[in-house]
């Protein structure tokens, strides 16, 4: 995880020294415990896991701590040129769910 870390803050472009530091390690254990939910694995993934399911992780990361900054969770709200994404609704996961499928291993019907 500690790369995991390093990987965050280099993409966010954020030091250790930082205060937010502390709020994106938060982000990257909910989005690693997200990812284990959807999962639903009954035997952990190999070490070091698969680069898709890394990549997944810290993309899901960054989006958890970028959340913050949508504005009545919208995205993409203050560029006139785009249109504003209503993110209230969608869950976390919904973004890299497709990276990480291949490694889902149980799957319930209700």
């Amino acid at each position: 995880m500690v790369a995991t870390y390093e990987a965050v803050l280099l993409a966010l472009r954020v030091t250790t020294t930082d205060p937010d530091a502390e709020a994106i390690a938060f982000a990257i254990q909910a989005a690693a415990s997200l990812i284990d939910q959807y999962l639903d694995r009954t035997d952990p993934l190999p070490s070091p896991p698969p680069a898709p399911v890394q990549a997944a992780l810290e993309q899901l990361a960054i989006e958890l701590y970028r959340r913050k900054d949508a504005p009545f969770s919208l995205l993409n709200a203050t560029v006139p040129e785009d249109v504003p994404v209503d993110i209230t609704g969608l869950a976390a996961i919904q973004s890299v769910a497709p990276l990480i499928q291949p490694w889902r291993q149980r799957w319930g019907f209700a």
